[in-house]
């Protein structure tokens, strides 16, 4: 059985030396190699007459342009890339064209250590390129943190993992170990059921596009819980669609979440409560900015129409001053055109 080892280069040197004193014939590649070094230990590992048994590298340095597949169909990986590319790249040295046996990786991550990090950030890159990627993006109904838990499945079903790890990032303080607990297993499952009912029902993802996390970690205890109580029946999705988003009562449930996954789940809901009173206030200060500007209207409205009236007032005792005017000036002229006639006529002799 062959087997490579791709690990970081001191760890490398130490298995290698290691695997040496256990009288196991194996090859290494280092960074010292030439390019005809490294084509030549390969080439010699992937002869069917090798006695070399284990190839141990690093990352850095084999993870591309070598290819391992001709004579190996096993390998471990004990190191996490940062992302998901180069994870690729590495499965792939086994992985590939003329590969005529079922191909088997192992890829460790001891709790506690800087690879739980490693893979938590790794997942959460690639989640968003798959979205970006995918022909499910094309979608825009598939979107939000619903298509952020579907990008999830997808990675789930790609690398064959045992559970869905959309909580990884969805809570704040994630237990990597805590996953061996039965409640956070079960939750993880019935996230996959709502992630594969999304991607395969239009209606469910356009409902459920603008709902939070906490709104997912909700459906899935509420479907945790009916599996538990009737196990037997199928889902009611109708009922799961209309499913509320979660409020202000919202209960953590202890019995399915491990201590520091209830803790990130009682954040939430902390998040939640706040959002919801700083919303209540935005909408009571909106309502209280609506009435002050209908106020503000009705007032001005009364002022133009009083302004209306006063100015319709103003030009209508201006005509009537006008006609008064006039009509005393044609009787002072008529006056005038009278005495006029006389003295004429007293002028002429005539009476």
């Amino acid at each position: 059985m062959s087997v490579i080892t791709l690990m970081l280069t001191t760890s490398a040197s130490e298995i290698y030396v290691l695997l040496r004193l256990l009288q196991v014939d194996v090859e290494t590649m280092q960074s010292s190699d030439t390019a005809e070094e490294r084509a030549e230990k390969v080439d010699r590992f992937n002869r069917v007459t090798s006695s070399v048994q284990v190839f141990v590298t690093s990352i850095r340095i084999a993870s591309f342009g070598f290819d391992f597949h001709r004579c190996c169909c096993k390998a471990i990986l004990a190191a996490w890339p940062w992302n998901a590319n180069t994870l690729n790249q590495i499965l792939g040295r086994t992985v590939r064209l003329g590969q005529e046996r079922l191909v088997e990786w192992q890829i460790y991550c001891v709790v506690g250590t800087i690879h739980e990090k490693h893979e938590i950030i790794m997942w959460r890159k690639f989640a968003r390129q798959l979205a970006a990627e995918s022909r499910l993006a094309s979608d825009e109904s598939l979107g939000g943190e619903t298509g952020i838990l579907a990008m999830y499945e997808l990675i789930r079903a790609l690398y064959n993992q045992p559970f869905n790890r959309y909580l990884w990032e969805a809570l704040e303080k994630v237990d990597v170990g805590g996953f061996a607990h039965e409640g956070m297993l079960a939750l993880s499952s019935a996230l996959s059921e709502i992630a594969r009912h999304a991607i395969s029902t239009p209606a469910f993802r356009t409902e459920w596009r603008g709902r939070t996390a906490l709104d997912l970690i909700a459906a899935a205890i509420w479907i945790t819980r009916q599996r538990r109580t009737a196990p037997d029946e199928d889902l009611d999705w109708a009922e799961l669609e209309a499913f509320p988003c979660v409020g202000m009562d919202f209960q953590v449930p202890d019995d399915l979440l491990t201590p520091k996954a209830a803790a990130s789940v009682t954040k939430l809901v902390d998040a939640r409560e706040s959002y919801i009173q700083k919303e209540e206030k935005r909408a009571e200060k909106e309502k209280e900015k609506a009435e002050k500007k209908e106020k503000k209207e009705k007032r001005e409205k009364k002022e133009k129409e009083k302004a209306e009236m006063a100015e319709k007032e103003r030009k209508t005792t201006g005509k009537g001053k006008r006609k008064a005017s006039s009509s005393s000036e044609g009787d002072d002229n008529n006056e005038e055109q009278g005495d006029g006639s006389a003295a004429k006529r007293r002028k002429l002799g005539v009476v």
